[in-house]
Formats: C-alpha cells, structure tokens, sequence
C-alpha cells in the first residue's frame, strides 16, 4: 500500500488518438531507477500501517519509451515493484512470522499531451508475504498539470496540480465490506535552496488531500458510516543530488522529508485514537 512511484500512468485507450503522419520515435528505449526509504511510521493514504521498530522500504521500477510525437509528446510503460519490511509488532517482534510485511506489483502507461497535461493508468495488486492483510487489486487514474508560468510568477515551477482516482477491483485497503472508490487531490511546489556545501537542495512543498467517492474509509468496527474525509497531509521535502557518491554507483540522490499528517474520524479511530501525526523520513534512489 504504498505512496505512488509512477506519479501518472495512462489507459491504453488513450493511445489510439494518435496522428499516423507523425513518426514514432523508437521505442527500444529503456530506463530504471530504485532506492531505499527509512521512516518512523507507515501510514497508506492516511491509514495506519505501522508505528514502532524500523520501517525499511525497498523499490524499484523499469520503464520503456513506447512512442515519442507531437500532439502525444511520449508514451511510456512502466513496472514496479515497492516493499516494505517491519521489526516491530506487524514484523519479527509481533509473533513467529518474517518482517516482509507488505510487496506491491504496479504496471501502468503514463501519455504526456500536449505542452502541459499528463494522463494516466495504473494497475496495482497490493500484498502482505507475512499475511497481515489480505491482497488488495485496484486500478487508478490519474491527471497532472505542468502550470509554470499560468498563475504566480513567484512560484517559478508552478503548483503541479494532480488528481488520482483509484477504483478498488478487489479486496480493500480499509478492511470493510465494501470494494472503495478513493479520490486524491494534491499540490506540490518546488523551490531551488541553492547550494550548501556541495549540495544543490530544492525544496518541496507537497500538500495532498485523501478522500472517499464510495466505502473508502469504512467505520473500523461496523463497517459502515464512510468517512468522505481520509486524511490531509502537508510536507516540507527537501533533496539533492549527492555528488560525492563513487560515479560507478550511478547518479544518487538523497531526500529528507516532514510531514504533518492530519486524519478523517475512521482513520483516527485506526490509529487509536490519533488525529495527527508527525511523520519524518529519510531515502536514497537512483537512475539507470
């Protein structure tokens, strides 16, 4: 149940509108990248997964350049894969069982249209290799909009609105009676820090807000009265380029992030009783 690593995917219907004059680009261009994030809690939009012990969380992905044009500027497939590993009560120290908690598998097709506008498709089949939960299937789309330069000027790279909509085919990440239907709505400007040492930082700001469309954010014992509110989360990222890493280990970059996460009356009950939550954490990736 993990934070979204391919931001936008697109549904292959998208592909059609195609111009056939426009040559294609080839399209045996590959690309990867994978990293590893640390934090002090776990929460999947905004229900909570794990507080306590470390909280390990590997991924990697691999894409592929499928089309390059005018009108459609690229598409491109991707695959991925995110873990995450617990030493606390929902790993090793919670009973005779691995502290592999959770393994995620995700494909999607991501069209960047026009000058601004990205769309997008991704399937995503959730899993808990300790058995923890049960498996959970959905499929999300997703709209981004590259809005430099449209409202503040004093925002260099703009606002980078987003929305996603995930549709839960089965099983469900809140545990109710009922497959959901999740609705994400986020901002996330950036801002150059400027060097520190031989750090160039830039600065995130993302906000994002979680909601229920349908049984999303079920009661945690009736298993009724929806929560249309999940969560709201406000974070302060900051990243760099790591410049001192050995060059044959590949270009790395390191993150840093806060975030304060606020939660809907369901998710707080999951959480025992907590409206809010600092969380803090810390990563590495890279590219190849």
């Amino acid at each position: 149940m993990h934070k979204t690593l391919v931001a936008l995917v697109l549904s292959p219907a998208f592909c059609l509108a195609q111009d056939p004059t426009t040559p294609a680009a080839p399209v045996a261009q590959a690309s990867g990248a994978w990293g590893i994030d640390f934090t002090n809690m776990y929460f999947f939009r905004g229900i909570a997964q794990e507080n306590q012990g470390v909280i390990a969380q590997p991924w990697a992905q691999l894409g592929y350049a499928m089309y390059e044009g005018e009108d459609v500027r690229s598409v491109n497939l991707t695959f991925g894969l995110w873990n995450s590993l617990h030493d606390g009560p929902t790993g090793t120290t919670g009973g005779d069982r691995s502290m592999w908690y959770e393994s995620d598998f995700y494909v999607g097709l991501t069209a960047a249209v026009g000058e601004r506008l990205t769309l997008g498709a991704t399937y995503t089949v959730y899993t808990s290799p300790n058995g923890l939960f049960g498996n959970v299937q959905e499929i999300a789309f997703a709209a981004g909009l590259d809005d430099r330069g449209l409202w503040f000027d004093a925002i260099e790279n703009g606002l980078k609105p987003s929305v996603v909509v995930a549709i839960e085919t089965d099983g469900q990440a809140d545990a109710g009676d009922h497959v959901g239907i999740y609705a994400q709505f986020g901002i996330e400007p950036t801002f150059a820090l400027g060097q520190f040492g031989s750090l160039d930082v830039t600065l995130a700001l993302p906000v994002t807000l979680g909601t229920s469309l349908s049984d999303y954010y079920q009661d945690v014992t009736t298993g009724d009265d929806d929560d249309f509110f999940g969560f709201l989360d406000v974070g302060v990222v900051a990243s760099s380029a790591l410049p001192f890493m050995p060059s044959r280990l590949g270009p790395w970059t390191g993150e840093v992030g806060l975030h304060w996460l606020m939660l809907g009356d369901n998710n707080e009950e999951r959480n025992v009783g907590e409206a809010s939550e600092i969380v803090v954490s810390f990563g590495l990736s890279t590219t190849f």
